[in-house]
Formats: C-alpha cells, structure tokens, sequence
C-alpha cells in the first residue's frame, strides 16, 4: 500500500467526519459520522479504518474539548467499529446489493445502540458515579438512542449505496494514474462542506437544542458532539 495514499485517505476521510460533526451539532439526534465511517471502513478495511477511527476520536477534541470519558468512549467505540465494518466489506468483497444493503443497515443500528450502552458502562465508572446517578443517567440516555436509531436507519439507507460507489471512483482513478484524481478529491470536498455548511445554515433556524461538549456530571455524549 503506497504510504501517501494511506495518509491523504485517512486525513480526508478525518477532515470530512469533523466537518460533519460539527456542521450538524446543533440538532439533536441528527448526524453523518456513521454512514461516512461505515463506507469508509466497508470500502478500505480494517487498517484504514482503525487508522481514521482512532484519528478523528483524538482530533476531534481540538473542536468539541477534552472530556475523558468522550475520549475513551470514542476510541473504544469507533475502533471497533471499524474492525467489524472492515471485516464485513472484505467478506461481502466491497459489493453493494439490496440483501447486503439491509444487513449493513441492521448492523448499523445495532452499533448505535451500543455506543449507548457503551456510555453508560464508560461515563460511570469513569465519572465515580454513585448507583442511583448511574441508574438516572442510563435512563436519560435512551433519549438520545432513539433519535439517533432512527437517524442512522435513514441516512445508511439512502446514502451507504452512493458513497460506496463515489468510493470505487475513487479507486478506479487512484489504481489508473489519474491526473484529475486531485481535483476530484478537491472537487468532492468542497461539495461536500459546501452541502453541510447549507445544512448547519438551515438547522439552525430550528427550535433544536444547542448541544455543546458534553460535561461528564450532566449528560451523555452522543455521536453528534
């Protein structure tokens, strides 16, 4: 694997998870960061992918603080992530068909949940919270779960496919030698932030909940901050 394409890969897959983040921070439940991670990891593998999850839980901190609890959730949780999506794009060969579509949807979901249940294990223990706060803050918790269920269900839906296939483009440029292959890369960037900044814009006319650096002793981290 040529080194340089290892590294520009992972800082934009890095840079383009952060925008996203950040762009749709202030709605609640709402986020990218999942569907852009799985296709990530589902079209490069497990190497990639674990290069990029322990990246972005680190680097995104400079943005959103540094809480130790966040930290170690994200690691945990995304390293994982990687490694299983990693794995079920090799043994589904990088292919995107309805049956295999529907099972990376589930599977999606189920992660989702985890990162849950992830939280409520992390932050207590973490945070030395007392049985009867951790049973407070486990129950809180599926307020943002549900949001987030849905949120996921959605988006890996309607965009896994097309990602994915933006993704072999990608590829098929990189392994041909292309000399448009920065400006594609450049091209898909800017649309990109372009379409978040749009979005952010538009979100924050709503009546939404701010959400900002989640503080260990009030509430849950979610995947949107």
């Amino acid at each position: 694997m040529n080194k340089t394409k290892f590294i520009v890969r992972g800082a934009m897959c890095v840079a383009m998870l952060i925008g996203g983040q950040l762009a749709l921070t202030s709605v609640s439940g709402i986020e990218i960061v999942t569907v852009m991670m799985l296709t990530f990891c589902y079209c490069y593998g497990i190497r990639h992918g674990v290069a990029v999850a322990t990246a972005f839980s680190l680097l995104r901190c400079f943005v959103f603080g540094f809480q130790i609890n966040v930290i170690v959730l994200y690691l945990v949780y995304y390293n994982l992530f990687a490694v299983f999506f990693g794995w079920l794009g090799k043994r589904f060969s990088g292919e995107v068909t309805l049956g295999k579509t529907a099972i990376v949807v589930a599977t999606a979901v189920v992660f989702t949940v985890l990162f849950t249940l992830l939280d409520d294990v992390i932050t207590p223990l973490i945070g030395g919270f007392h049985p009867n706060a951790a049973k407070v803050y486990f129950l809180q918790s599926f307020t943002a779960m549900i949001p987030q269920s849905i949120c996921t269900l959605v988006t890996v839906s309607v965009c896994f496919a097309p990602l994915t296939k933006v993704i072999k483009k990608l590829n098929y440029y990189s392994k041909r030698g292309k000399r448009s292959l920065p400006s594609f890369y450049t091209s898909l960037y800017m649309a990109l932030a372009s379409s978040l900044r749009t979005l952010s814009a538009t979100c924050r006319t709503s009546t939404a909940t701010v959400r900002g650096p989640m503080e260990i002793s009030s509430r849950s981290p979610t995947l949107t901050s």
